[in-house]
């Protein structure tokens, strides 16, 4: 509806996908049509994520992934690409404030992996390396306990 020109919010057309507003506070017409205002309902989903199904918004050469899981598509919490091989609990919310609260570094949330190394050299150098933390892409020193 973005795309064909028949959203506007307060009056102004909408452009972009992606536009956030406050269906309690914002007038939001479709083909000049106001939306009903009032709480908005939320959505959460937990799904156990197996081994097997990629998590992610775009994978055009893999598997299913989130997207094809279920009628809704609320939007996942993790932003990241969980891979094939992985599993675990996934959270998938159209809830900005709880996305935010537990995504966000200052909020201080934990989050816990466990993870398997099949490699024949791997010792307990590279045990301690993993130890004193992980560099992420972004430069985030990510500390671990692993046993």
């Amino acid at each position: 509806m973005i795309l064909d020109h028949r959203v506007r919010v307060n009056g102004t057309l909408v452009l972009e996908l992606g536009t956030q507003v406050d269906p309690t506070a914002d007038r939001i017409e479709v083909d000049g049509r106001p939306l009903a205002r009032g709480e908005a309902q939320l959505h959460y989903v937990m799904l156990n994520k197996p081994p097997g199904v990629v998590s992610t918004a775009h994978d055009p050469e893999g598997p299913p992934d989130r997207r094809r899981i279920g009628t809704r598509q609320p939007t996942a919490i993790s932003r990241r690409r969980l891979d094939i091989d992985s599993e675990g609990l996934v959270l998938l919310t159209d809830d900005g404030e709880l996305t935010f609260r537990l995504t966000h570094a200052r909020f201080g949330v934990e989050k816990e992996y466990h993870v398997q190394v099949a490699c024949p050299d791997f010792g307990e150098w590279q045990l301690e390396q993993l130890r004193r933390g992980v560099v992420l892409d972004d430069g985030q020193r990510v500390s671990s306990a692993p046993t």
